[in-house]
C-alpha cells in the first residue's frame, strides 16, 4: 500500500509518526465500520452478504493483528511509560484470532451462532482500539522509535501480508471452507 499520495513528507520524522498514527487508524475505522454495518444488517441481508463481510473483517483483523505484533509494538514498547500495554495487546490480538478461528470454522448453517461470535469479537475490537488510542498513542506523542524506519517496515509488511491473501483464496462448500493457493505452476487445496 503505497502512501504516494499521503499528505505526509515521509523525510520528516514528525510526518512519519503521524503516518504511522494513520495507517493504525484507518485500520481502526474500517473495522469500526464493517462491525457497525453488520450490526445493521436485516435477517436476509446477514444471509446473504454477512459471511462476506465477516471474512473481510477477520482478513483485515489478521493483517491488522501481524502489523502491530510484528513491527509497531516491537518498535514503541520501550517509548512507553506503560509498556505492558504491548503484552496486554499481543494477548487481545490472541483473544481476537481464536474468535476468527472460531468464526472461520462455523458453519454458515448455524448463522445466530456466527452473528454472536461477531458480535463478541466486535467488542473486543473497540475496547482494544479504545485503549490504544487513548492510552498507548498518547504517550507516543512527544517520543518514539525511528518513525519513518517504521513506516516503511509496515507499509512493506503490509503489503507482503495483502499479497499473500490475494494468493490465498478461500472458498466454502457444503459448509467446509477450503483455502486454495496458487503459485505459478501448481494449485494445492487445503481442508
Amino acid at each position: 500500500m503505497s502512501r504516494d499520495n499521503s499528505p505526509y513528507d515521509p523525510l520528516n520524522s514528525a510526518d512519519a509518526r503521524l503516518a504511522v498514527f494513520r495507517l493504525l487508524m484507518d485500520d481502526h475505522q474500517r473495522l469500526k465500520n464493517g462491525f457497525h454495518e453488520f450490526a445493521y444488517l436485516s435477517v436476509p441481508e446477514r444471509e446473504e452478504i454477512g459471511p462476506l463481510l465477516m471474512e473481510e473483517m477477520c482478513d483485515l483483523l489478521e493483517i491488522y493483528a501481524a502489523v502491530e505484533e510484528d513491527i509497531f509494538y516491537p518498535a514503541v514498547r520501550a517509548y512507553l511509560s506503560e509498556p505492558g500495554l504491548v503484552d496486554e495487546g499481543v494477548i487481545e490480538h490472541l483473544t481476537l484470532r481464536v474468535l476468527v478461528a472460531e468464526l472461520r470454522d462455523i458453519s454458515s448453517r448455524q448463522l445466530g451462532q456466527c452473528d454472536a461470535v461477531f458480535s463478541v469479537l466486535g467488542e473486543y475490537v473497540r475496547q482494544h482500539i479504545h485503549k490504544e488510542m487513548n492510552r498507548m498513542f498518547t504517550q507516543l506523542r512527544q517520543t518514539g522509535p525511528d518513525w519513518m524506519q517504521m513506516l516503511a517496515a509496515m507499509e512493506e509488511r503490509r503489503e507482503e501480508l495483502e499479497t499473500q491473501l490475494e494468493a490465498e483464496q478461500r472458498y466454502t462448500t457444503n459448509g467446509n471452507t477450503f483455502i486454495l493457493f496458487e503459485s505459478d505452476t501448481s494449485k494445492t487445496v487445503l481442508h
